[in-house]
């Protein structure tokens, strides 16, 4: 009788974990979930042919946009979702929150990141959005197949800065990070780091919002720390060798874009976990793309020039896929 019993828990176990997760197709899906009495937006694309404990990437969007245009830029960072299929692992893609009026819907959001110096109320909104990723972090791991060993997050700008913070607070959650034009802010209101994690890090010399050799970013939204500087705390967190640092020129495959692409790496103590910083040269606030090309003179005007050198999403993707908790 005992072992009836048990055998038929287990099965009640088992049919229950069945009938929580929810069965996505292929393509892109619109969920929400309720976060300090706050509706919180995100969307999820499912690739075909999924596996069970499949990876999971959290995208965030930069300043002013939001999970429906994250892609609109018309630069490299639109190659995530193919590179979601090809590799065959789940977006997720969370919306920030409109400062101004509250909206969590639209796409004119933007992210509580650690700055909270000069920063005036309309800048940055007030929300917990860390404790918006731990909960959209359970509720992906109860909702779909993903391995809670492969938990991924990259942003881009404030999308960024974001991911930085996520890197610093959730560092036991996340198996790594990738930071496209985003650097470490001056004045901090985040916490000391619980763990470290491998980091991903990319910036632009040239980049017109994030300045390369730190100060303020445009539109008086905050001083950030340089990009060395920034690269510099997660050398020292992560206890790698700052003077065994190796750099290398990826090949310049398209000489007319004016723009090279320098890996830096450090040497790892004890296997320690890695840091990788990719400077592109003569370059704005766009992602590098062989494939594909800022969409207008206006964006070029705005965002500056583009390295057309190296996929950087593949790089960061690459990168990322190596490790798990």
């Amino acid at each position: 009788m005992k072992e009836f019993i048990k055998l038929f828990s287990l099965v009640l176990i088992i049919v229950s974990t069945l009938f929580s997760q929810r069965n996505y197709s292929f393509g892109w899906h619109y969920e929400s979930i309720e976060v300090d009495k706050l509706e919180r937006h995100f969307r999820i694309f499912i690739p075909r042919e999924l596996q069970n404990e499949t990876p999971l990437v959290l995208i965030f969007h930069t300043s002013n946009s939001g999970m429906e245009n994250v892609f609109n830029t018309g630069d490299g960072f639109n190659e995530w979702a193919n590179l979601a299929e090809r590799e065959k692992f789940i977006l997720v893609i969370p919306n920030g929150v409109n400062p101004i009026n509250g909206d969590a819907f639209g796409t004119n959001q933007k992210w509580n990141d650690c700055r909270k110096s000069n920063i005036e109320p309309e800048q940055l909104p007030h929300t917990d959005d860390v404790g918006f990723i731990r909960e959209l972090i359970n509720w992906s791991i109860e909702n779909l197949k993903i391995n809670e060993k492969q938990i991924y997050a990259a942003g881009i700008g404030n999308g960024g800065m974001m991911v930085y913070r996520l890197a610093i607070e959730l560092g036991d959650v996340l198996s790594g990070a990738a930071v496209f034009f985003a650097n470490l802010p001056v004045d901090s209101e985040c916490t000391q780091p619980v763990k470290s994690l491998p980091i991903f890090i990319m910036n632009s010399t040239d980049d017109p919002f994030v300045p390369f050799d730190g100060g303020m970013i445009t539109g008086e939204r905050g001083s950030v720390l340089s990009a060395e500087e920034t690269l510099n705390f997660w050398v020292n967190l992560n206890d790698l060798h700052p003077l065994k640092r190796t750099n290398k020129y990826h090949e310049d495959v398209n000489p007319d874009d004016n723009s090279r692409v320098i890996k830096n790496e450090f040497n790892r103590p004890l296997a320690n976990p890695p840091v990788v910083f990719y400077v592109i040269t003569n370059s704005g606030h766009v992602v590098p793309s062989v494939k594909y090309g800022l969409l207008s003179s206006h964006q070029k005007e705005l965002l500056g020039n583009q390295n057309r050198d190296i996929e950087g999403v593949v790089e960061a993707w690459k990168f990322l896929r190596r490790f798990s908790k």
